[in-house]
């Protein structure tokens, strides 16, 4: 077969836009654009064809480059070996299934580029098999797929991972293995995009230890059956995830998206995530993050989790509906959290509180919302901190007990979370508030933790509590 354009020009990279495509070259697996490698099947070999040269390089049915062409994972990692160091380059993977027996490993690579043939649709649908580039783990492989574990401080990151099917297939692995679809360690500046990355052992993207500036967008992660999380994110920084489907098993799948350990200044914005156990869980010391305009429905149990020392992270503008739970859920399970800001979310429908607030959590401020039509109420704050809580929808703050009054003289107080009270009529001799004499006969004061109010009366008055 001769390779030509159409003015009989002998084939380079920049020709190729203007390839004629005699003897079903495009067929076989070559491109219209530069890239290092050409991954191709004919359904029983594998090629890996230089994207300069033309050559073939690997695979095949003679096994070129001495790497057996039946095993698509050593043509395609053969190739991603052969990518000059520093500058490296792209893997181009045609349409089509590769069975992957062990992980494809990047690490070690810099400015690396894999990407696939995604033309849309579920790849994995029992029996069939949908256009696309494919990529799954064979039954009883029991390893990540794609994996980049660097040493820290080594070099890190320029990975891009687009338009690519990838199937953990769990449901044929040891159930429990601790193997992730995508595991990703001590990388910067990586960017997985486009793909359908499902039905991951353990995780669909696992990124941890120090990843820094890493994109995960518009991709569909999908049926995380026997793992933890559809994305898991552990002390890493500057990330970005972004509009994506994030669609688990129900309680199989713990969380949709989950932080935990010093994940800061990350961003997670205009995701759908669903029929997960938890949709987001914020763990353990993670700070300044901003969720915002998400929709969060329909997991089996609570919508968003933030506690143990998670500080400072703003979630605004989200739909969080219909789950099995809390809507938003703070607490500490060991360290408060601490000034969190929700505000203008609209959180319905919930099976339990629309915000639930306890334990030593403080100063977070709930603004704006619409709570309404939550099966156990609007907001629960059973907190022993301060909680700010004012304009939401659905929510009133004015509806105040009114305890009996016992007999002269009466304590109200210590609480375990802040309380309003107000006395009002009667005849009062004095209002004790924090051991010290108010000077005042009616009025209202704030009572904090371990605070108490001592009212002295000849007729009885009228006390209102309002919890905060």
């Amino acid at each position: 077969m001769t390779l030509h354009t159409s003015a009989d020009t002998p084939i380079t990279c920049a020709y190729w836009d203007e390839l004629v495509d005699e003897d079903g070259f495009l067929a076989l697996g070559r491109n219209r654009y530069h890239c290092s490698y050409v991954i191709y099947t004919d359904g029983t070999y594998y090629y890996a064809e230089n994207g300069t040269t033309g050559n073939l390089d690997y695979g095949g049915p003679n096994n070129k480059g001495l790497v057996t062409g039946t095993s698509a994972v050593k043509v395609i990692q053969a190739a991603i070996n052969a990518l000059p160091s520093g500058t490296e380059g792209e893997i181009f993977i045609r349409v089509g299934k590769y069975p992957i027996t062990e992980a494809i490993v990047l690490t070690g690579k810099d400015s690396i580029t894999i990407r696939g043939e995604n033309r849309g649709g579920s790849y994995y649908v029992p029996g069939t098999f949908q256009d696309g580039t494919y990529l799954y783990l064979v039954n009883g492989s029991n390893d990540h797929l794609i994996e980049k574990v660097e040493v820290a401080p080594a070099k890190g990151g320029s990975v891009v991972l687009q338009d690519l099917g990838l199937d953990g297939n769990c449901d044929n692995q040891t159930l429990g293995g601790a193997f992730d679809v995508i595991h990703i360690e001590y990388a910067k500046e990586f960017i997985i995009e486009r793909c359908t990355i499902q039905r991951g052992t353990r995780n669909g993207i696992r990124v941890m230890h120090s990843c820094e500036n890493f994109w995960i967008i518009n991709n569909r992660i999908l049926q995380n059956g026997n793992g933890q999380h559809c994305v898991f994110v552990s002390t890493s920084v500057g990330g970005k995830i972004l509009n994506n489907i994030i669609l688990g098993a129900n309680a199989a799948n713990m969380c949709g998206i989950y932080f935990e350990n010093a994940c800061n200044y990350n961003h997670v914005f205009g995701n759908m995530i669903s029929d997960n156990y938890y949709g987001i869980q914020f763990r353990t010391a993670c700070h300044f993050n901003r969720v915002v305009s998400n929709g969060i429905a329909e997991n089996d149990s609570h919508g968003f989790l933030i506690y143990n020392n998670c500080d400072d992270n703003v979630v605004s503008l989200n739909n969080i509906r219909d789950n099995a739970g809390y809507g938003i859920w703070i607490a500490d399970f060991g360290t408060a959290a601490e000034e969190n800001w929700v505000v203008a979310n609209k959180i319905t429908g919930n099976t339990n509180f629309g915000v639930r607030i306890e334990q030593l959590s403080t100063q977070n401020h709930i603004l704006d919302n619409d709570v309404s039509n939550n099966a156990a109420g609007s907001i629960s704050d059973t907190s022993t901190g301060f909680n700010i809580k004012r304009e939401n929808y659905g929510y009133n703050p004015v509806a105040a007990s009114t305890p009996a009054v016992g007999a002269s003289p009466v304590t109200y107080g210590p609480y375990a979370y802040p309380m309003y009270i107000e006395v009002s009529g009667g005849t009062v001799t004095s209002v004790t508030v924090r051991a010290v004499a108010s000077g005042l006969v009616s009025g209202g004061w704030m009572l904090y933790p371990s605070d108490t109010c001592v009212i002295v009366y000849a007729v009885v008055p009228v006390v209102k509590l309002w919890p905060q």
